[in-house]
C-alpha cells in the first residue's frame, strides 16, 4: 500500500454496509459510437459485469446515472437489478453525473465508489481490497504498477465538497486535495487502469476477456 498513509489493508474492513457504487453511464460515447454501458464482454454487457462484481464483493445493487441514450441504458440497468437516476443535463460533464448520483444516496450512506462505466472489468477482489482498508480513510484508490485507477472509494464526509463543485470541475480536484487522507491499495488487477473509449480499445480488451475466460473454462475440473 502506498500514498499519503501506509496503513495496511489487512485490518478490519469499513464494512460494505452503507457503501454503494455510483456508476457513471450518462456520457455520449462519441468516440465509441454506441453506449459504453451496453458493450459486450464475453456475453455480458458492461453494466452486467459491474452489477455482478458489486454483488460478489458484498455490495448492494449499483446506482447507475444515465443521460445520453438514457432509455436503452436504463433498460439494461434495470434488467441487471440496478437502481437508476437520470442526469437531465449530461452535457454539463461527468461531475454533474456524479453529483446526481450523490444526491440519490441514502442519508446514512457511509461512502460510495465512483465507477466509470468504461472500466467494467475490475475484479471483486479489488473491491474487497478497497473496502478492507482500516482507519476510516476519506479516499481509497486502487493502484496497479504505480498507476492510480478506478473505481475510487470516497467517504460520505466528502459528499458536500463534491456536490459544491461546478459541473465542469473534475472530481479529482476534491480527491487530490485530501493529501494524507488518500490511501492507495496495490492490486494485481490491470483492469483498474482501463478507460475504454474507442471501438479498437473495446475490441482488444473484449478479445482478451474471451481468451481468458475460455482458458479458465478449459482448465476447470469437470463437475
Amino acid at each position: 500500500m502506498t500514498g499519503g498513509d501506509s496503513r495496511s489493508s489487512d485490518g478490519a474492513a469499513p464494512a460494505s454496509a452503507g457503501v454503494v457504487a455510483i456508476v457513471l453511464a450518462a456520457g455520449a460515447s462519441t468516440r465509441m459510437g454506441r453506449p459504453k454501458a451496453l458493450l459486450d464482454y464475453a456475453g455480458e454487457s458492461a453494466l452486467a459485469r459491474i452489477a455482478h462484481t458489486s454483488a460478489a464483493a458484498g455490495l448492494p445493487p449499483p446506482l447507475v446515472v444515465v443521460g445520453f441514450d438514457g432509455e436503452v441504458v436504463r433498460a439494461e440497468a434495470e434488467r441487471c437489478g440496478c437502481r437508476v437516476v437520470v442526469n437531465p443535463e449530461p452535457g454539463r460533464g461527468q461531475t454533474s453525473s456524479l453529483q446526481v448520483g450523490i444526491a440519490a444516496l441514502a442519508a446514512d450512506a457511509s461512502g460510495f465508489l465512483i465507477w466509470p462505466v468504461d472500466a467494467p472489468l475490475v475484479s471483486p477482489q479489488t473491491l474487497r481490497a478497497l473496502l478492507a482498508v482500516s482507519g476510516a480513510p476519506e479516499v481509497v484508490l486502487p493502484s496497479h504498477h504505480g498507476r492510480r485507477g478506478h473505481p475510487a472509494f470516497v467517504a460520505a464526509a466528502l459528499r458536500a465538497r463534491l456536490a459544491a463543485l461546478a459541473p465542469d470541475e473534475p472530481a479529482s480536484r476534491v480527491i487530490a486535495g485530501q493529501g494524507h487522507g488518500i490511501i492507495e491499495v496495490d492490486v494485481d488487477d490491470p483492469h483498474v487502469l482501463d478507460r475504454i473509449n474507442t471501438p479498437a480499445e473495446h475490441a482488444a480488451i473484449a478479445a482478451t476477456v474471451r481468451a481468458q475466460e475460455t482458458s479458465c473454462n478449459e482448465t476447470s475440473p469437470a463437475s
